[in-house]
C-alpha cells in the first residue's frame, strides 16, 4: 500500500450541462442530419463535462498530486506543495454558493450543499482532500490515510451529531 487516491465529485450542474450538450449534439446529427464541426464540437464538449475528473493522490511522503483525468485516463499530473500534516479530520461542511452565471431559473441561484469532508491539518495550514455525502466512506479514506501516514484522525461528525441532538434535546425540554 504505497498511495491512497482521492477522487472528487462533480457539481450536479456540471453533470446535467454535460448531458444537455450531448443531448443537443444528438439531436441535430439524428433529427437535423447536421453533422458538422459545430455539432461534433458541442458533443466533444458535453462528454468532457461529463467524463471528467479531478483526483488527489497522496503516498507514504505525503508527497501529493493532483491529477486531471478524461474517460480514466490521466491527463495531467501536478505536485501540491503540502506540509506534513500533524493530523486529519473528519468533519461535516455545508458549501453555498452563489450562482451568478446561470440564466436558467430553474437551476437556482444558489447553491446549498451539505457534504462531509477530510482535511489535514499542519499547524495554521489545512487542505481538503476530499469530500463526500457517504460518511462511511469519508471515515473509511481518513482512517486508511491515517494509518499510512501514521497520524491520528479525528472524527467530528460524531460529536457534531452528538452537540445537534443534545441541542434539541435542550429545547424540546424547554419548550
Amino acid at each position: 500500500m504505497g498511495s491512497i487516491t482521492f477522487k472528487q465529485g462533480k457539481p450536479f450542474k456540471v453533470k446535467v450541462f454535460g448531458v444537455v450538450l450531448i443531448l443537443i449534439a444528438l439531436y441535430a446529427a439524428i433529427f437535423e442530419n447536421v453533422l458538422d464541426i459545430k455539432t461534433l464540437i458541442v458533443f466533444s464538449l458535453g462528454l468532457s463535462f461529463v467524463s471528467y475528473a479531478v483526483i488527489y493522490e497522496v503516498d507514504r511522503n505525503f508527497t501529493s498530486y493532483r491529477y486531471l483525468q478524461f474517460f480514466g485516463f490521466k491527463l495531467s499530473k501536478k505536485a501540491l506543495n503540502l506540509s506534513y500534516p500533524d493530523f486529519i479530520v473528519v468533519m461535516p461542511a455545508s458549501l453555498r454558493q452563489s450562482n451568478d452565471w446561470s440564466t436558467v431559473s430553474s437551476l437556482g441561484t444558489e447553491i446549498n450543499d451539505q457534504s462531509i469532508v477530510i482535511k489535514t491539518f499542519s499547524g495554521r495550514e489545512h487542505f481538503t482532500l476530499f469530500h463526500s455525502r457517504d460518511y462511511k466512506l469519508a471515515l473509511g479514506k481518513a482512517n486508511e490515510l491515517g494509518n499510512l501516514l501514521n497520524i491520528e484522525v479525528k472524527d467530528k461528525v460524531k460529536k457534531h451529531l452528538a452537540d445537534l441532538f443534545e441541542m434539541k434535546i435542550v429545547n424540546y425540554e424547554k419548550t
